[in-house]
Formats: C-alpha cells, structure tokens, sequence
C-alpha cells in the first residue's frame, strides 16, 4: 500500500488525493515543460503563471534547465 493509502475501519482503502493540494503529477509535468519553454526564449523568472508552491518549484525548475540548455547551445554555436 502506498504513502497516500489509508485503511478504513470497514476494511476499504481510500488513497488520498493530491488535488486537494492543487497539483497532481500531470500538472507538474505541464509547469515543468511550460517552465522549460520559457526558459529557452529567454523569459524571466518572475515571469512564472502558477501560484501553488509545489507547481511553481516544478516550473522554476523546467526554466532552470531550459535556461541552461539555452545557454549551452549559443556557447556551442559560437564554437562551430
């Protein structure tokens, strides 16, 4: 049984949901990858649309890694 999974007394589990935290982990692949987008066109990271916690550290970190690929591929250009 998982984390999340609690037994009741009449013998059904119930697993929690993290819906009610306002994120699931769908949603955290979409900040991530919306994240990682931004960050490859140079936007700021102020500029981040989500207001969860949890959802804005997914997407801070999708723009920390597209930043970063961005930055790898303009050193590379400059190289060839």
């Amino acid at each position: 049984m998982g984390a999340n999974a609690r037994n009741l007394s009449n013998g059904r589990t119930v697993v929690a949901s993290r819906k009610g935290l306002g994120w699931d982990l769908e949603s955290l692949n979409k900040a991530y990858r919306q994240g990682y987008m931004a960050g490859l066109m140079h936007m700021e990271c102020d500029q981040c649309p989500y207001h969860s916690d949890v959802v804005i550290a997914a997407w801070e970190a999708g723009w920390e890694d597209g930043a970063e690929m961005s930055m790898e591929y303009q050193q590379t250009a400059y190289i060839a």
